[in-house]
């Protein structure tokens, strides 16, 4: 939100001259803004104000006091007042000027709210004693400012017809009474003291003031506390004038939300975040102690913001702030850096165990669903942490680091927790590496598809193969697509390689079905972000128009991830895909979200069983129930069973003995190059075991 906007209310008075400055570190003062009032008391236009205070039609003498005061005001973050002369369109004029500092400190802009009224002196009047009691009288009993006046006991002995309304006490009430007894309360000791202290020591003081009014309005007054003096010299009474500056005060408490604050979660923002860690390091190195920080950061959130849309994303990102808040003492801090992103602080860290208890305690508050739009939508998360002064002392390593260990984190898999360690953070330069590589890969023809074969069990015959993306790094050499299709879902270039995957598997697929005397299909690897944004199905049925492909010689596989939020959208899209007569597979089935109510509401052909199961199906009793349930519920339903992973005889006897269709593994075959996998097409016996296997028992 622009200051401007948001300071207009305080320039809607038409009674007092106000000006908004403004001065960034390393330059001069300039105008921002200036009303009415002031452009006629210091005769000029808002025109002369636009540049430096040093371009303006300004008197040197005007202008050097100012920037001096105004500079003042940034050192000690205080209100200033002072008088001067100013040489206007006219006769000089004499100036009552206070600033008012509306920006924090720590702001590298600084700006000032500056007010101006004229100073009249009792000579320009009637100079008969009674004319200026009068000409006083008026002043003080008309004047939008409070004034009051202190005796030597605290207690009032006068108060104007504007300290009353402000009040909201009775006249009666008033005089006569400490502000600590009318209207009482801790601001109103905080104010006596003051009052005490000017009696005492004779010097003049200027503070601001809050407090609630009777309506439970918070109020702001800038107050102007001088001592009066009797015959003998001694300081008999104190006169109190104030200022009412509540909006001036709402702006600067605006102003301080926006620069601090998160807008979506309401959680401290990074500007905050580094303030905090820099106060908690300076602690705990006068203390020899030690600081944790912890960064966190959602796993596929992107997917999720993308198929439910930013409104459903912003209430995750609040409803996952509060369960984090929840995980942590007062004295620990939680920021959102941006995105899904988040940091704590751990101060006063001695002990691992609350280092280690805290990260264990934010994994389980995602263990519980999300309720988005009436759905329930599971999140993990992926966690790193670095500590001060073990791994770092400096802030931005310690931050480096966390963020080092969280990538390694998400590299595991979901809701990991990693530490820092050394070495880590050459990953992170990788990955940054790896993205701006990305980028140009496509350009520079540096992507390459390998295919893996798929053998039918019962005739030991090649019946397709598995498209499987490669990148030729003119660097790193061949990199397979765990060291960066990650990379290309965050930053969304998985759109484009996922059409170049596509027309490219289409084109093969079209060659090595030309003669059609054995069907051979091309299974393609499908991302969610490429159901999300643009028309798949249109970019689909483009390509095989394009290619010549028919679609019985495709097959689509997507991943159980994909159907966990059940978008209409997504449904759509599959059924287009098969109406068009292109398969469906769910890859890595079993590790994910499966369920039958997903199975019978989607379009699924084949299920793909995860090489994770078939490892230890010949040995762990468990694993080879599951793939047994597994294989039953496909044959109930019809569909084609795919085995991942198969690498040796007696996994692949085991699988045929158990009715399962399809093999893929390096038994058979490691995934290669077009050219390699054709040769193979032309000599089947090259990548066939015949029935050998099943004499030689459980051998390799």
């Amino acid at each position: 939100m622009s200051t401007d906007i948001v300071i207009a209310p305080v320039f809607d008075d038409k009674s007092d001259a106000r000006c908004l400055l403004e001065m960034t570190y390393g330059t001069s003062l300039r105008v921002v803004s200036i009303n009415g009032v002031g452009q006629t008391l210091l005769g000029v236009s808002q025109g002369d104000l636009i540049s430096h205070l040093d371009d303006a039609r300004l008197t040197p003498e005007f202008s050097a006091r100012l920037i001096d005061e105004v500079q003042s005001c940034f050192v000690d973050n205080s209100t200033r007042s002072y008088q001067i002369l100013h040489q206007g369109q006219g006769q000089p004029v004499r100036l009552n000027i206070s600033l008012v500092p509306v920006t924090d400190p720590v702001a590298t802009t600084y700006r000032v709210l500056m007010l101006l009224r004229e100073y009249v002196p009792f000579h320009h009047f009637d100079e008969s004693s009674a004319s200026r009691e009068q000409m006083f009288c008026n002043l003080v009993e008309n004047s939008p400012d409070t004034i009051a006046r202190y005796d030597r006991e605290c207690r009032r002995c006068y108060a104007n017809p504007a300290f009353v309304r402000q009040s909201g006490v009775a006249l009666s009430r008033l005089i006569g009474f400490t502000p600590s007894e009318v209207p009482g309360g801790d601001e109103m000791k905080a104010y006596e003291a003051r009052v005490r202290s000017v009696l005492e020591q004779g010097a003049e003081q200027q503070y601001e003031l809050s407090w609630l009014s009777e309506e439970g309005v918070e109020r702001c007054s800038l107050i102007r506390l001088s001592p009066e003096y009797d015959a003998a010299g001694q300081v008999s009474s104190v006169l109190a004038v104030g200022r009412d500056i509540s909006e001036v005060d709402q702006y600067r408490r605006r102003v301080h939300v926006l620069a601090n604050y998160d807008a979506v979660t309401g959680l401290p923002n990074r500007e905050m975040f580094y303030s905090r860690l820099r106060q908690e390091i300076a602690t705990a190195r006068e203390a020899h102690g030690s600081v944790g920080l912890i960064i966190l950061d959602f796993d596929h959130f992107k997917v999720i913001n993308d198929s439910l849309g930013h409104v459903a994303g912003d209430c995750l990102l609040r409803e996952a702030s509060e369960r984090l808040k929840h995980c942590l003492q007062h004295d620990e801090f939680v920021a959102r850096l941006g995105g899904d992103e988040f940091a704590i602080i751990l101060p006063d860290c001695h002990e691992r165990d609350r280092l280690g208890h805290v990260p264990q305690l934010l994994i389980e508050a995602f263990g519980e669903p999300f309720e988005l739009h009436e759905r329930e939508i599971f999140v993990t998360a992926s966690i790193g942490i670095s500590r001060y002064p073990q791994d770092s002392r400096q802030i931005d390593d310690l931050i480096k680091y966390a963020d080092s260990a969280m990538y390694s984190a998400k590299s595991r898999g979901r809701s990991e927790i990693a530490y820092y360690e050394k070495g880590l953070t050459t990953g992170v330069t990788e990955r940054m590496m790896l993205e701006g590589e990305l980028r140009k890969a496509l350009e520079r023809n540096e992507l390459e598809l390998y295919f893996q074969p798929k053998i039918e069990l019962v005739h030991q015959i090649i019946v397709g193969s598995e498209a499987l993306l490669r990148w030729n790094h003119p660097q790193l050499g061949l990199l397979t697509p765990d060291r960066f299709i990650t990379l290309a879902e965050e930053t969304g270039l998985i759109i484009e390689i996922g059409d170049w995957v596509f027309r490219r598997a289409c084109e093969v697929a079209v060659e090595w079905n030309r003669d059609e005397q054995k069907l051979h299909t091309v299974a393609i690897n499908l991302s969610p972000r490429q159901f999300v944004g643009k028309d798949l199905v249109s970019t689909v049925c483009e390509i095989l128009e394009q290619t010549g492909c028919s679609p019985r010689w495709i097959e689509v596989e997507i991943t159980e991830s994909l159907l966990l939020d059940d978008q209409p959208s997504t449904r759509r899209a599959l059924n287009k895909l098969s109406e068009l007569g292109i398969r469906i597979a769910i890859d890595d089935f079993g590790t994910g979200y499966s369920a039958l109510n997903y199975l019978t509401r989607f379009p699924i052909h084949i299920l793909k069983i995860d090489r994770s199961f078939i490892e230890r199906i010949t040995t762990d009793r468990n694993c080879e129930k599951l793939v047994k349930a597994i294989i039953n519920l496909a044959r109930s339903l019809r569909m084609t069973l795919v085995a991942e992973g198969v690498e040796t005889k007696a996994q692949a006897l085991f699988l045929e003995n158990l009715g399962c269709h399809q093999v893929q593994g390096y038994l058979y075959a490691r995934p290669g190059p077009k050219s390699e996998i054709e040769g193979s097409l032309l000599n089947l016996a090259s990548w066939t075991l015949g029935r050998d296997y099943r004499d030689e028992g459980d051998g390799e």
